[in-house]
């Protein structure tokens, strides 16, 4: 069994959602507010965990700029909350991602995770659309950003959606 099916069956039921199963690729794919996906990835036979949310498509106008953004909020993890943000070759998307060893992450840890990635994509998003703040600018996201991740509080933040 993969480890991480018991995680999202325990994430399901605190939660009332709907039945969450890795697909056979080791992929669950959660929505939150109708805007972001939650990619949860935990292939057979892996050891990690890997828990990663698309931002946003690279622009096609300034794109230096934009990567020298994304850079600095990178740089040393404070913007990202510890995650870290990566491109996607083929979608040309910015990922913002957080990879986890499968044996140390219990249910409330995944619940933690998601959110600490939710709130930090939220951020993120607002910083890297056009005319966001520079990432050297301290924001009020900032602030949520460098307080401890809230719990998932109601069923009505996720709508779970499955690939396969």
């Amino acid at each position: 069994m993969n480890p991480l099916a018991p995680l999202l069956d325990s994430l399901s039921r605190t939660h009332g959602l709907g039945p969450l199963a890795l697909d056979e690729a080791g992929v669950c794919v959660l929505r939150y507010d109708d805007r972001l996906d939650v990619i949860i990835e935990c292939p057979p036979g892996a050891e990690s965990v890997l828990v990663q949310i698309p931002l946003m498509p690279v622009p096609g106008v300034d794109r230096e700029g934009f990567f020298r953004k994304v850079l600095a909020l990178n740089h040393r993890g404070e913007a990202t909350r510890g995650a870290t943000l990566s491109l996607n070759e083929i979608s040309e998307t910015v990922m913002l991602g957080a990879l986890l060893p499968a044996d140390t992450l219990d249910a409330l840890g995944l619940e933690h995770l998601i959110g600490n990635l939710i709130d930090g994509a939220q951020s993120l998003i607002a910083r890297l659309e056009p005319g966001g703040a520079h990432p050297d600018v301290s924001t009020d996201a900032d602030e949520t950003a460098r307080s401890p991740a809230p719990n998932i509080q109601t069923s009505s933040f996720f709508d779970p959606r499955h690939r396969g």
